[in-house]
């Protein structure tokens, strides 16, 4: 699992974080899914996707391509009872 820190103004559902608030961040592998990088995170896909807004659409992602999984110390939402097939 490829997880780094970085720093960057966040907007998430019409907040704004400036300065020194964090980002953790997973690579996308080949064959990842939305849906199971959520699941790894312990968070429900539809925030993981709130967090990514600039991935239109959450059935196509492709290695090498960041996804946010955690802003600013907030804490994942646990469980997850949504699915998304991705190909």
């Amino acid at each position: 699992m490829n997880l780094k820190k970085v720093i960057t103004p966040v907007v998430v559902a019409g907040s704004v974080v400036l300065g020194a608030g964090s980002v953790s961040a997973y690579t996308v592998e080949k064959g990842d899914t939305m849906y199971e990088i959520a699941k790894d995170h312990s968070m429900k896909l539809s925030v993981l996707a709130e967090l990514n807004p600039q991935i239109e659409d959450i059935d196509l992602i492709y290695p090498d391509q960041e996804v946010k999984t955690e802003q600013s110390g907030k804490a994942a939402v646990p469980g997850s009872d949504e699915k998304a097939n991705v190909t």
